[in-house]
């Protein structure tokens, strides 16, 4: 049997010539010498100082234009227009700061409403100024020359009416508004009355009043040429007399007033029935 003396075990194999043996399973933590750590990635930055500069912090109640809203609001309900450009104006500083200005708005609307309303209550106001002007002034009367006898037949029931609806065979008491009229007192003619119309026509002309004096000529030369077929006897026989209503300047051209209405009346006192006739 051989023998043991002497003799040593193989070397294990060896890998290939110049290999290095490889890396331990994991990297121990840290950066090996030489080596840079990598970049950093995107991040924020550091904190930052509240309030920076710009404009101080402001009271949550408070802001541009809110005062002046409230003045705006207020005088809106007594001056309404003065009101309504405060409200906006105090709106629009508001609105450019970024704030809603509940004053304001409020006195936008309440400017906006009672202007709205006075406005239409002016215009209301001055139709009825012109209407009630041109009715004032419809018809000149003729009869200032005339005062009836203070002699009466007691109490009489008048009816005051429209003097452009007054028709021939009407009864009236005289006025006493004046030489211009708009409502005549209308009474039974078996009363005792100042006037009653006798004939009514209307003057011809063109839409410019021709004059006081020459509508007063065209009413007397009307009024007397139907006398005569009235009474039963030439004026100049007569111990009656007439007058007349005429327009005026501003019925002729603003409501178109061309009617003249013929009256007779008895100088001595008030009369009861018709003067139809009655020859005197």
């Amino acid at each position: 049997m051989p023998s043991a003396s002497g003799s040593t075990p193989p070397p294990p194999p060896s890998g290939p010539s110049g290999s290095t043996p490889p890396p331990p399973a994991y990297q121990p933590g840290g950066f090996g010498g030489g080596q840079t750590p990598p970049p950093a990635g995107p991040g924020y930055g550091g904190p930052g100082y509240p309030g920076g500069p710009g404009q101080p912090p402001q009271n949550p109640g408070d802001f541009p234009g809110k005062t002046l809203g409230i003045v705006g609001l207020i005088v809106a309900i007594f001056a309404n227009v003065v009101g309504l450009i405060i409200s906006i104006i105090a709106r629009n500083q508001s609105k450019r700061a970024g704030y809603k200005n509940g004053p304001a708005t409020a006195g936008i609307v309440v400017g906006a409403v009672l202007t709205g309303i006075g406005v239409i209550v002016a215009i209301f106001s001055i139709i009825a100024i012109v209407i009630a002007g041109t009715t004032t002034a419809a018809v000149v009367g003729g009869l200032s020359d005339y005062t009836p006898s203070a002699t009466d037949g007691g109490d009489v029931d008048e009816t005051q009416v429209d003097v452009f609806s007054i028709q021939v065979g009407d009864c009236l008491n005289d006025t006493t508004s004046g030489t211009e009229v708009s409502d005549v007192p209308l009474v039974s003619c078996s009363d005792p009355h100042d006037y009653e119309v006798y004939y009514d026509f209307d003057i011809t002309g063109g839409s410019t009043y021709p004059g006081d004096d020459a509508v007063a000529q065209d009413a007397e030369e009307g009024c007397a040429d139907a006398y005569e077929a009235f009474v039963g006897i030439p004026y100049a026989d007569s111990t009656l007399n007439y007058n007349y209503y005429t327009p005026t300047s501003t019925s002729w051209e603003e409501a178109d007033d061309r009617l003249v209405s013929c009256v007779i009346y008895d100088p001595a006192g008030k009369v009861s029935g018709t003067l139809e006739g009655s020859k005197r």
